[in-house]
């Protein structure tokens, strides 16, 4: 009788494991949305908490927990009050 060979997608041998997934490297510059909000608050443009947190939602910025990164959060107040000023001026 024929040894019956086996398809090799029904082999149990131990298959390569899958590369981990990149990780993000944590920025040094964490704060919390209430110091994002109170270091904004003098340059003329504050912006409430509740705003800054979906702007950097809707940005696709990292939140570390109940951080975010300075960067990320400068980024998007230049981004959004841009956009404000020029929606406000006679172009």
């Amino acid at each position: 009788m024929a040894a019956y060979a086996a398809h090799p997608s029904t082999t149990t041998a131990a298959r390569p494991a899958a590369p981990a997934a990149a990780q993000r490297p944590v920025p040094d510059d964490l704060v919390t949305f209430a110091e994002a909000v109170a270091l904004l608050q003098p340059t003329g443009h504050p912006v409430a908490d509740t705003t800054l947190r979906r702007w950097i939602r809707e940005a696709g910025s990292h939140v570390y927990g109940s951080r975010v990164s300075w960067t990320d959060v400068v980024r998007v107040h230049r981004d959004r009050t841009a956009v404000k000023l020029r929606a406000s001026a006679a172009w």
